[in-house]
């Protein structure tokens, strides 16, 4: 690996540690950030020659992003080779701050620390392009010609759980695994359950394993593009972007293509007009006179728009709504969308059921707080 090679190792590491910071400034819950919280694996380190010839260095590397706004990276040789400014033996560690400009899709990595002393107090501007799992760093500088590539680092298998926590993993192929065994809710409720959880808690790590099981076990693609849509309004914009760069690398390893997916536009299913006007009364009467732009956009956008696309089944709306609502702690809004999937369908076996899922993938306080709530429906509905 030549001089330049090992240098484009610490400068793109430093470079992509740029974006999730500023982002933590700039904008504390944007996609960005969010998406890059973790660990990244190094996937590809080139140069381009003078002849045009690209070289790849045979290298490993991890790049570390916290929430805060924090980065480390390092990257190793597995070759021998001579100091450089970047490196001492093949070997580049560093870490500090960052700066993003989200627009430019360029960023700036204060290094704080490094192996190399003269590295620390340098400002390093790079390139960015976040591309699926994959996060792509070049240098802005046109005499400089190299790209690092980078991965997200797989969840934890079996062996990692065995070494970190024997015990959880235990439980993973126990209790865990039993739980997608229980009568009572069939294995594709439970993916939209599960994926919507995720997708609400904006847990990134397990979404590639539970968006391709949702798939194996029946969740059509138009499906969990629809649950991604739907969530948009009440999860939040960010925490679907996360999932879409997700769901967009499955799609492509799957060769899901856009005839696949739902359209943007276009018929919409028929609309209980009674139904809508008393919901709209009861929320006009409630927020009219604070938010009326929630009030409109609620009426017009949700409810008489999303709620009538026809590519999530009203029932399945519903079930990922409720889901996402008891994942998020959202309890106040438990109890109308509750009784609107039980309305479209959803029993109170699947309800129970349901609850029981969200425990192991929204934790027990999440759940105990929304089961008082899920009684009184339950109750109110003459099921005991």
């Amino acid at each position: 690996m030549s001089a330049t090679t090992s240098r484009l190792a610490a400068i793109a590491l430093a470079a992509l540690g740029t974006w999730s910071c500023a982002t933590s400034r700039v904008a504390a819950h944007s996609g960005t950030h969010d998406s890059l919280i973790g660990a990244w694996r190094l996937a590809a380190l080139e140069e381009q020659g003078p002849n045009g010839e690209v070289r790849a260095a045979d290298s490993t590397g991890l790049l570390v992003f916290t929430p805060d706004g924090h980065m480390s990276v390092q990257v190793m040789s597995r070759i021998a080779l001579s100091d450089t400014p970047y490196a001492q033996g093949g070997y580049e560690a560093s870490f500090g701050r960052y700066d993003l400009d989200e627009v430019a899709h360029r960023f700036v990595f204060h290094v704080d620390g490094a192996l190399v002393r003269s590295l620390i107090g340098k400002h390093l501007a790079r390139a960015f392009e976040l591309s699926g799992g994959r996060l792509i760093v070049r240098s802005t500088n046109p005499v400089e010609r190299w790209r690092v590539v980078w991965e997200r680092e797989p969840a934890p298998g079996p062996r990692d759980l065995e070494m970190v926590a024997p015990a959880l993993e235990r439980y993973r192929q126990g209790p865990l695994a039993e739980l997608w065994k229980r009568a009572g809710l069939s294995a594709r409720d439970r993916s939209l359950v599960t994926v919507a959880a995720l997708i609400a808690r904006n847990q990134t790590v397990e979404m590639p394993e539970q968006f391709d099981l949702a798939l194996q076990n029946g969740v059509r693609p138009s499906e969990l593009s629809e649950v991604i849509t739907h969530l948009a309004f009440y999860s939040g914009w960010a925490n679907v972007m996360s999932a879409a760069a997700i769901a967009k690398d499955i799609f492509h390893k799957r060769g899901i293509g856009a005839d696949q997916l739902p359209p943007a536009s276009g018929e919409l299913l028929p609309i209980d007009e009674a139904a809508e006007a008393q919901r709209a009364s009861r929320v006009e009467q409630d927020a009219g006179s604070v938010a009326p732009g929630v009030v409109q956009y609620t009426r017009d956008l949700l409810f008489r728009e999303l709620w009538l696309r026809p590519a999530l089944a009203p029932r399945d709306r519903s079930l990922v709504t409720v889901s996402a609502l008891v994942a998020s702690g959202q309890v106040a809004q438990v109890t109308y969308h509750l009784n609107r999937a039980m309305e479209s369908g959803l029993t109170k076996a699947e309800a129970s059921e349901v609850l029981t899922q969200l425990a192991f993938y929204a934790g027990w306080p999440n759940v105990f707080s929304a089961i008082p709530v899920a009684k009184a429906v339950f109750e109110n509905r003459g099921q005991r």
